[in-house]
């Protein structure tokens, strides 16, 4: 399993990425066999979309 942090300015910290999507604080995922499961499930798709573009994005490099 790999988690992930979404982070308010979007920088890379240790084995966490992402970006803000509330201004309450981070969003922590874990990229399950199941898919993206976020603790607050109202960001689900938003969330969903930034760790597939990270995962794209990473695969490119």
């Amino acid at each position: 399993m790999t988690n992930f942090r979404i982070d308010m300015d979007g920088r890379n910290s240790g084995p966490w990425m992402g970006h803000c999507l509330s201004e309450m604080g981070c969003i922590w995922l874990a990229d399950t066999p199941q898919g993206v499961l976020p603790h607050e499930r109202e960001h689900a798709a938003i969330v969903k979309q930034t760790v597939e573009a990270y995962h794209a994005f990473t695969k490119s490099l």
